[in-house]
């Protein structure tokens, strides 16, 4: 059995006004590559929908298999430090 990974990072997708979305996708991709990923979580704050809009797109460009899910952002920090305490315990 393969051992789950995760990355953890907090990336800013900047859409309007700023208009940064190329750059975004690109970190992103780069990301993709060099980790492997498979499944992005997408917060649901402010700017999620346009988020995901970004999120679609990067989808149909990346010639890997990438999944999205969006959750409550709340509860997403919880649950990634619990399922980190219990990785580390382990080890």
């Amino acid at each position: 059995m393969r051992p789950e990974r995760y990355l953890i990072l907090r990336l800013y997708i900047l859409a309007a006004p700023q208009n940064k979305v190329a750059e975004s996708k690109k970190i992103l991709k780069e990301l993709i590559k060099k980790y492997n990923i498979s499944l992005i979580s997408l917060g649901n704050g402010t700017a999620s929908r346009e988020s995901e809009a970004v999120i679609v797109e990067l989808i149909k460009e990346v010639d890997t298999k990438l999944e999205y899910i969006i959750v409550n952002e709340a509860e997403q920090v919880c649950i990634l430090q619990v399922n980190l305490r219990q990785r580390s315990s382990k080890l």
